[in-house]
């Protein structure tokens, strides 16, 4: 632990896995500070964001001068009360079947069912962010300041407590989302193709806890079809040291395979799990590696692909209205022509640079 300009910065790594977590924990003084976290959560419960619930499936995204294009838009959080949704299902998933089957029927259809949206409300910033839910995305200039201020904070908390980021680092994206009572995001990772190796996350408003553990088929070696983990293992698996390096020499096995069998590669990959009595516990979950409280104005860093690849994280609220906003660097040429914003996303020039969190605290 160390204390930088004020906050209390936490650094985890894990064994074997490239790539660090960290959370910079903030004070009184700094959430005080003028233009700092609680002058950005006044805003953004007033501001219109043009804050929507994101839909899943497979719709384009959006994005204009003048703001998005409508799929449920919500009021200012003044009356936040009003956008109290109860739990919905999570992550649906549409088929091409029943994608075509919506288009038919979409004239007698005036509405989306509520299952198709997810619970928190929010809005992209930046160049587009392609993810399970699609959204609509807005220029940066037409941001509310708190957005602007949170990118820039995000920039230079990423250039301070990550040694291998750059100065010339700059994130292209923000996405905010907005969470209610009841609402939470359960186990998943961020690491979508086409993004930088880093992800940051500033918390306004209430408490949540954070959890994060090793995916499932990386702890236990197998899918949940009894398919051996085609990724290089890692120590901190199920079995402790000994099954570690028993799986690594059934890995080393499959890459010899792999180039020239295809066949025996893909039957020694049913049959290993077997082998080293691994299928009967394929569906057990491991224990949390981090757990931590994120209070408002709380930073989180998380920085290298294989933490993302390796690891899963969740967050569950502990209070009522929170914001969670998160920038991640959009990798050129990730986009279409046709995904492609009609507005350009400059460089951060709020300017923040820590100076008045080193002043303040």
């Amino acid at each position: 632990m160390d204390y930088v300009c004020g906050y209390k910065v936490y650094t985890y790594t894990f064994d074997g896995i490239e790539g660090s977590f960290v959370h910079a924990v903030a004070n009184n003084k700094i959430n005080r500070e003028p233009g700092g976290p609680n002058d950005m959560l006044r805003e953004l419960q007033t501001a219109d964001m043009g804050l929507e619930r994101r839909r899943f499936g497979g719709e384009k995204m959006s994005f204009s001068k003048e703001g998005p294009t409508e799929i449920e838009k919500s009021p200012a959080l003044m009356d936040s009360a009003s956008l109290l949704t109860p739990q919905l299902k999570d992550n649906p998933k549409t088929s091409e079947a029943a994608d075509a089957q919506e288009a038919r029927t979409a004239a007698k259809k005036p509405e989306a069912d509520e299952g198709d949206f997810m619970t928190a409300f929010s809005m992209n910033y930046g160049l587009p962010y392609k993810f399970v839910a699609s959204g609509a995305s807005r220029p940066f200039e037409d941001a509310p300041e708190a957005v602007r201020a949170c990118r820039s904070r995000l920039n230079w908390a990423a250039r301070t407590f990550l040694a291998r980021c750059s100065a010339e680092h700059d994130f292209n994206e923000e996405l905010i989302f907005a969470y209610m009572e009841g609402q939470k995001i359960e186990y998943h990772d961020d690491g979508e193709d086409g993004l930088g190796p880093r992800i940051a996350t500033l918390s306004l408003g209430g408490k949540a806890k954070m959890h994060m553990r090793m995916k499932a088929k990386h702890y236990v070696g197998c899918s949940k079809t009894g398919v051996f983990t085609a990724e290089e293992p890692k120590p901190g698996c199920l079995g402790g040291r000994e099954m570690f390096e028993q799986r690594h020499a059934r890995w080393e096995e499959l890459r010899q395979l792999k180039g020239h069998d295809r066949a025996a590669f893909r039957k020694r990959q049913v049959e290993i799990p077997k082998e080293l009595g691994i299928y009967d516990t394929r569906n057990k979950k491991a224990d949390d590696l981090v757990t931590i409280t994120l209070s408002h104005g709380d930073i989180v860093l998380m920085e290298g692909y294989e933490v993302q690849k390796y690891l899963e994280h969740k967050v569950m609220p502990e209070e009522h209205l929170r914001f969670a906003l998160t920038c991640r660097e959009v990798l050129a040429n990730h986009l279409t022509e046709s995904e492609l914003p009609r507005y350009t996303v400059g460089r951060d020039e709020y300017g923040y640079d820590g100076s008045r969190a080193q002043d303040w605290a």
